[in-house]
């Protein structure tokens, strides 16, 4: 029988939802408008050209943030939300081996970062300009990693509230530091703001930390770390592949546009409408990170049907607010576009483009996090791949028509995600009790 919205919305599990997603809102509507209003600001002073090499050294430190993370962020939240009322030891052993594995590794990757850096800057991106940036921006990458974890711990908790002063926070200083850091010091200015920012947010993670384990009376414990490795293989190795297709993928395409265009100026149009793109996922983001510790706990306690319940209620609640969205997006596109500049506006119909593809992916967001709590990582990893090859390989076929070509390429890939997503939930069976 059909589920009325009203009738989800009375339900305490949705409830809960809608409390977590309030204050996990409120802190990230304000990064995100802070964090466009500084994209916007940077765009003007920079000009496409310098703005695209900005968009290509924030996504190759992306890329190598999240496999710095190694997927353990969502290893974090759901092995937390399990066991937070059940055994406060063994969450204090789980973050510290958190800590422990993700800092060690982000160290290698940041040995890795560096050394490639003259092979990405002088024979991927034909930029030996971009050398030293991107030596520089392995800091940014290790900042980066480090607040994933932060989070993934503090969604774990629910301690959104927490999360949503930091990230507000946050906002206002990375747009007072990208204005001052661009005006005076160009492009490199624009990266040290970055890199600042990051560092006042990780450290506002960290005192969030301490607050929530120490009302929780959990102890952060290093002890028995080898005991935990096998959460490596079964949460963290399949969730860090699925998440790192994403940034390297959304690098390489980038990296194809700038090739086969032969223009920067595309890559800044492609990147500043991406910034919408962003804008409007960042609500589906939420809901899908707050949804993640409530199925977990659901999924071991009460079983599938309160899950599901919950997860339908959370697609509705989407279509409700993206369709709206997408729709008066992609009307006020030229204006949104000119926004940047004038030398951007003509880039418009890639922001079109955009927006349905933005709708596409954000349906498929909460399904994405349904999987993750329901230990189905591994079948996530391969939608993904999915994916991976359709974008690239239209790419591939598409990007000599620039912004727009790369646009229409990434809009199919994640209709056929969508698609793949929607027949994977409604027909595989789900595990729990899996911590």
């Amino acid at each position: 029988m059909a589920v009325s919205i009203k009738q989800l919305l009375a339900n305490p599990l949705t409830q809960r939802l809608l409390t977590a997603v309030s204050w996990n809102t409120t802190g990230t509507v304000a990064l995100q408008a802070l964090g466009l209003a500084a994209t916007i600001l940077v765009a003007r002073l920079l000009g496409p050209a310098d703005f695209g090499r900005l968009s290509l050294l924030q996504a190759t430190v992306t890329m190598f943030s999240v496999v710095a993370a190694l997927g353990l962020p969502s290893t974090a939240t759901k092995c937390i939300a399990e066991l937070r009322f059940q055994d406060r030891a063994e969450v204090g052993r789980i973050i510290g081996f958190v800590f422990a594995v993700g800092m060690a590794f982000s160290a290698i990757v940041g040995v890795a970062m560096l050394s490639l850096a003259p092979v990405i800057s002088y024979q991927l991106l034909h930029s030996p300009d971009l050398e030293q940036l991107l030596m520089i921006g392995t800091l940014l990458m290790l900042l980066t990693a480090l607040s994933s974890l932060q989070t993934g711990i503090l969604a774990g908790f629910e301690a959104f509230r927490a999360m949503a002063l930091v990230n507000l926070l946050g906002g206002i200083l990375r747009l007072g530091f990208a204005g001052i850091g661009t005006y005076y010091w160009g492009l490199s200015g624009a990266l040290w703001a970055l890199i600042c920012s990051t560092g006042l947010i990780c450290a506002g993670y960290q005192t969030a930390i301490a607050s929530v384990t120490a009302a929780a009376s959990v102890d952060l414990s290093l002890r028995c770390l080898g005991r935990h490795l096998r959460l490596v293989y079964d949460f963290s190795l399949p969730c860090m592949l699925s998440t790192s297709l994403v940034a390297p993928i959304n690098w390489l395409s980038i990296v194809i546009l700038a090739t086969y265009a032969a223009d920067y100026n595309e890559v800044g149009i492609y990147n500043a409408a991406n910034q919408w793109f962003l804008v409007v996922l960042f609500f589906p983001s939420i809901v899908g990170q707050s949804m993640l510790p409530i199925v977990s706990e659901q999924l071991c306690t009460a079983g599938r049907g309160a899950a599901r319940t919950l997860l339908l209620c959370t697609l509705k609640m989407l279509l409700v607010i993206i369709v709206p969205v997408v729709i008066v997006g992609t009307l006020l596109s030229p204006l949104l576009m000119g926004l940047y500049g004038t030398s951007f506006q003509h880039g418009w119909p890639a922001l079109v483009i955009l927006f349905a593809s933005a709708g596409f992916a954000a349906s498929a967001v909460p399904l994405g996090y349904f999987l993750i709590a329901s230990a189905e990582l591994w079948t996530g990893f391969f939608l993904n791949l999915v994916w991976a090859i359709s974008f690239v390989g239209l790419a591939l076929f598409l990007a000599n028509y620039g912004a727009v070509g790369l646009a229409s390429a990434r809009c199919a890939a994640y209709s056929v995600l969508l698609v793949l997503a929607l027949v994977v939930v409604n027909r595989h069976p789900i595990k729990h009790g899996s911590t």
